[in-house]
């Protein structure tokens, strides 16, 4: 009994909660380009470019791109924390982790304090232009839900739920070309 309890809440991590939707159906809702800008809790300005089939952030065209779109309160988005932060402290100088916060209402502050509370090592967003972003990449579903673009921009990957560390580094290598 205690083995299926711990089975069902592994599934549950693992799976995350969401829509599956392959890599080929993810359509970016853009028709021209669009610029956005992300504000971080560090009010870092992130300004990224929206063309129908690629995503970069301007002033970092040499790198890639990992999109995390997260909710606090999100078992699965709290499970995989440690790893997209070692993830950023390995690809440091050739990937930008940032996590797209999609709460209604949730702070600059209590934001902050999540971030220092769960040890965040990577970008964390915050304000409207974060849904704006999750409804040009084509609306998030369920969280987490992860993009990941190669420097060029062009969308190496699309992870609708939690996915592997392991999974996550072997693509942000091809998408960097190691």
């Amino acid at each position: 009994m205690v083995r299926l309890l711990y089975a069902v809440v592994l599934v549950a991590l693992l799976a995350g909660c969401h829509e599956k939707k392959e890599e080929s159906q993810v359509r970016i809702r853009a028709e021209a380009v669009q610029e956005l800008t992300l504000t971080t809790l560090e009010d870092q300005k992130l300004s990224l470019s929206i063309e129908p089939k690629k995503v970069t952030i301007k002033a970092n065209e040499k790198k890639a791109l990992l999109l995390v779109f997260f909710a606090t309160w999100c078992p699965p988005c709290l499970a995989e924390i440690p790893h997209l932060s070692a993830l950023q402290q390995e690809f440091g100088d050739k990937l930008i982790v940032v996590g797209v916060n999609l709460e209604e209402g949730k702070t600059k502050e209590e934001l902050a304090a999540f971030k220092t509370q769960k040890r965040v090592g990577y970008l964390l967003t915050y304000g409207s232009e974060n849904f704006h972003l999750a409804d040009t990449l084509g609306g998030v579903r369920g969280f987490p839900t992860m993009y990941l673009f190669t420097p060029q921009g062009e969308l190496a990957g699309y992870y609708p739920g939690a996915a592997p560390e392991e999974m996550l580094r072997a693509d942000i290598r091809k998408a960097i070309g190691q």
